[in-house]
């Protein structure tokens, strides 16, 4: 496992991917697996545990298979997955309306709450680094290995 665990909105579940390519769902009382979630590849970054408008309790993920993942928090049933042009290694985020994420091909997605893509940015080096999002400038910083912020 090289990805950090992550809480549910009200802490009774704990979500974490592995190298078997499985995200799992524990309950945080017991430890027992509530549910878990195959994907194709393995899965290196954290997810993202948050609450869409229009999807209540959603997890962000992404996998070496070049595919990005929307969750539901309760059941782990797929909202939206999408394919992208390299593997996640940082951890995507929703803000307001949209998702997040970055690839090892250096390129930034944005989707909106059905997964369709609203704009991509590429940067041109590998992205491992989680994002951040700037308020100020309503912007998402992205720093990539060749040091590009």
């Amino acid at each position: 496992i090289e990805s950090s665990p992550v809480s549910s909105s009200n802490g009774s579940l704990v979500f974490i991917g592995g190298h078997n390519g499985q995200l799992a769902s524990i309950k945080t009382s017991t430890g027992e697996l509530c549910w878990a979630f195959q994907t194709s590849d393995v899965i290196k970054c954290t997810p993202f545990a948050g609450t869409s408008a229009k999807h209540g309790d959603i997890l962000l993920f992404g996998t070496h298979a070049k595919m990005l993942y929307c969750l539901q928090q309760s059941d782990g049933k797929v909202l939206w997955e999408t394919i992208v042009d390299g593997n996640i290694f940082s951890s995507p985020f929703l803000h307001q309306h949209f998702t997040v994420a970055a690839t090892t091909k250096g390129t930034v997605y944005s989707y909106d709450e059905e997964g369709n893509q609203k704009w991509r940015s590429f940067i041109g080096s590998p992205i491992f680094a989680d994002l951040a999002y700037v308020q100020s400038n309503n912007a998402v910083l992205a720093a990539s290995v060749d040091g590009t912020l």
